[in-house]
């Protein structure tokens, strides 16, 4: 768990430099940025992680826009700006946006710069909570609708306003029963290891945990899903080993089964039991 938490670690670290400048950098601009971000996209391009960061941070196709420097950069700024005669919104045109936003943060000292904040200055972007007027419960059952709609749990950081409450009441309300529920039906990769934790580090412990608290188990796309996937595979989806012993992982698919889960994940484990062996007679 500690190498899925370093990398969620790591994958926030460059959003937060991606979400700074705006876009992907070229070698020039940032070398150890650019070899991270192709690192990641070219090894990890099926995690949810990294594919939110690739929608966001597609690499630029533009040779002039990866070989500006600090220079050009400010002078693209200013005329730009200049152009429009404001700073764009963040859903308007994101990469110029946080370009603007990076350097009047980070680069205020310098005259062209701080003139451009004078002229034209950052204001900055509100909403109104999506939970004005409702309840605390009300506003549970809104995360609650989400996450069984997604049947997962995002990445802390390029989420939607939806995931973003999520993370806020997982982390200010792990002791309310609805929260511990979703927690263990949907939990980020965090909340995952210390439930596992808990379960002695047993992925077949943490579903029998979960479907005997909740009568249910974790969500379809969901971490704990993934790990029984990777348990039954590990296995080659064979009830018995070589010894003779039962698999646990997938005597637990069976007892499921058994009981009607109305699982996608559950049924296609099976399926794949069945084509190994003589169980489902």
């Amino acid at each position: 768990m500690a190498s899925l938490e370093k990398m969620e670690k790591k994958l926030r670290e460059i959003r937060f430099k991606l979400e700074a400048i705006g876009h992907v950098p070229s070698q020039k601009e940032d070398r150890v940025l650019y070899a991270s971000v192709k690192y990641y996209y070219s090894n990890y391009a099926n995690n949810p992680l990294v594919i939110k960061l690739k929608q966001d941070f597609p690499f630029e196709s533009s040779r002039s826009r990866e070989a500006m420097t600090r220079e050009e950069s400010i002078e693209y700024i200013k005329s730009e700006l200049e152009r429009l005669g404001r700073i764009p919104g963040p859903t308007e045109n994101r990469p110029l946006y946080q370009k603007v936003k990076y350097f009047y943060e980070n680069h205020s000292d310098i005259p062209d710069i701080a003139e451009l904040i004078q002229r034209f200055p950052l204001t900055p972007q509100k909403r109104e909570s999506m939970f004005v007027g409702m309840s605390f419960d009300e506003k549970i059952d809104v995360l609650e609708r989400y996450l069984r709609k997604e049947q997962s749990f995002s990445s802390p950081f390029g989420l939607s306003r939806e995931s973003a409450n999520v993370l806020r009441f997982y982390i200010k309300y792990p002791d309310h029963p609805r929260i511990q529920q979703l927690r263990m039906l949907f939990p980020n990769y965090q909340i995952f290891g210390k439930i596992m934790e808990q379960c002695g580090n047993d992925i077949v412990s943490y579903f029998r945990k979960c479907f005997e608290q909740y009568g249910e188990i974790p969500g379809e796309k969901s971490i704990p899903m993934e790990h029984l996937w990777k348990s039954c595979r590990r296995v080659k989806f064979l009830l018995k080993s070589s010894d003779g012993n039962e698999n646990p992982q997938i005597r637990l698919v069976l007892d499921l089964i058994n009981q009607n889960i109305d699982s996608k994940q559950i049924k296609a484990i099976n399926t794949l039991i069945c084509k190994n062996q003589e169980c489902c007679d």
